[in-house]
């Protein structure tokens, strides 16, 4: 709108009748993120409900900081605080009361609001999303801003456009996720730490750690049984090789090799995939068949395809786990002990046989 002097666009800011623009500073932010709550309190209780006054049950209401990092100049904590709620006497005569943990990023600044929408929200998104192995977004977002002409603080609600979650969001599953936080810090290692490398190599624009960006996409093109997971999975395996590989003139290096290098730098991991999918090998020349769109009549084409990408997405979880700082033989323990990876393993065993059958025949 427009007062003859000055021209206001108004977006995803609001609080009430009072408009702030991304210009802004805030000096603190709450960031709340799906997925978040379940991945730093696994095997912890979330909620109480109370529907009985007979009921009785003891409840911590302070706030705890589960974990502090610096990354540049501002501080990022997480925090797990709580909300409850009593039910009106009038509306709810057994007096209901329920309580439940909430964990959030707090980011300390001063962090331009544009900032915090443009890199802080999508590298918290991300790293979350990478330890889950789930379509986390962000869910709330409440900011803090120093009004300096009336010497006072607005709380400001920033609204970032994301998609919504479907109906298993509410029945998060920690058992199925890459890793939890009790789980590395069971392990010596500082979260919050790897939080650090996670958005420092992100931020940067490290050539491989954008990789952990195709992961997201990696789950999408699986669930479609589409050809493309394999193009996918293989360009993350050439840009592994490249990043390590920089004096190396990559194109003239096969696909093969470079597969080879990074089932060799996976470890144990690597050791296991290749046993359980020995066609791991035979990639190079699938995926220029999948490539080039060569239509051909092996009826195995597909399940060759699914099962190479398969086993390339581990190879990477445990390369990317390697490139934040976690040892070898940690980010070989965090997979190996992982739920969805000993289905995986079991899945590309039974279909391997399956092409043994059918060759045979």
């Amino acid at each position: 709108m427009s007062e003859g002097h000055e021209d206001w666009r108004v977006g995803w800011l609001t609080r009430g009748n009072a408009w702030v623009t991304s210009s802004e500073e805030c000096d603190s932010a709450r960031i709340q993120i799906d997925d978040l709550r379940a991945w730093a309190l696994h095997r912890q209780p979330s909620t109480i409900e109370l529907d009985d006054t007979r009921d009785t049950a003891t409840i911590d209401l302070r706030r705890k900081t589960l974990g502090t990092t610096t990354i540049g100049d501002t501080t990022v904590s997480l925090v797990r605080g709580f909300d409850y709620r009593f039910g009106s006497p009038d509306q709810d005569p057994d007096q209901h009361f329920s309580y439940a943990n909430v964990v959030y990023w707090k980011v300390q600044g001063p962090v331009k609001l544009q900032a915090l929408v443009t890199d802080w929200i999508g590298h918290l998104e991300s790293f979350i999303r990478f330890m889950t192995m789930e379509p986390s977004v962000v869910s709330r977002i409440d900011c803090h801003l120093g009004d300096t002409d009336s010497n006072r603080r607005l709380d400001v609600e920033l609204v970032a456009p994301r998609l919504p979650r479907d109906g298993q969001a509410d029945q998060p599953a920690p058992h199925k996720y890459l890793t939890t936080l009790s789980t590395l810090q069971q392990r010596g290692i500082d979260p919050m730490e790897v939080l650090a490398g996670f958005w420092q190599q992100v931020a940067t624009g490290d050539a491989y750690m954008s990789m952990a960006l195709h992961l997201e996409s990696q789950d999408r093109l699986l669930a479609r049984g589409s050809d493309s997971a394999l193009l996918n999975a293989v360009r993350s395996v050439e840009s592994l090789y490249a990043a390590h590989n920089p004096e190396v003139d990559v194109e003239h290096v096969s696909v093969r090799h470079k597969i080879e290098d990074a089932v060799s730098g996976a470890s144990d991991v690597g050791t296991q995939i290749l046993d359980a999918w020995p066609e791991l090998e035979e990639v190079g020349k699938l995926r220029l068949d999948a490539a080039h769109g060569r239509a051909l009549p092996d009826a195995d084409f597909g399940l060759r395809c699914i099962g190479g990408a398969i086993a390339l997405q581990w190879i990477q979880r445990v390369r990317l786990l390697a490139e934040l700082g976690i040892s070898d033989t940690d980010a070989c323990s965090i997979v190996s002990d992982n739920f969805q990876y000993s289905r995986d393993l079991q899945t590309m065993q039974s279909w391997n046989a399956e092409l043994g059958e059918t060759s045979e025949s």
